[in-house]
């Protein structure tokens, strides 16, 4: 089967007898590079508790990658990085 012939994850999941296991992968007590705010900490555990069996690519960038771009744009005010921006 072509993969432009699935029509979405669940039936890839089902053509290849896979499943998804949503478990915990980032320790933040274990990340000493940057310390994070309290909310951010917090908003993330939010995050990776509800979100479900979504695996969707858009979920991933607003509510994990763009909050740490927004974190470097406060620090940096100077840099201007964006989700689904290409760099030239």
């Amino acid at each position: 089967m072509k993969f432009s012939e699935f029509k979405n994850n669940a039936t890839l999941l089902i053509y290849f007898g896979l499943s998804v296991k949503n478990e915990p992968f980032i320790d933040l007590q274990t990340i000493v590079q940057l310390p994070l705010s309290p909310y951010l900490e917090g908003d993330f555990a939010f995050v990776l508790a509800n979100r479900g069996n979504t695996a969707m690519e858009f979920y991933a960038c607003e509510a994990l990658i763009f909050p740490i771009l927004k974190e470097v744009w406060k620090r940096n005010p100077k840099i201007k990085v964006f989700s689904h921006r290409r760099f030239r």
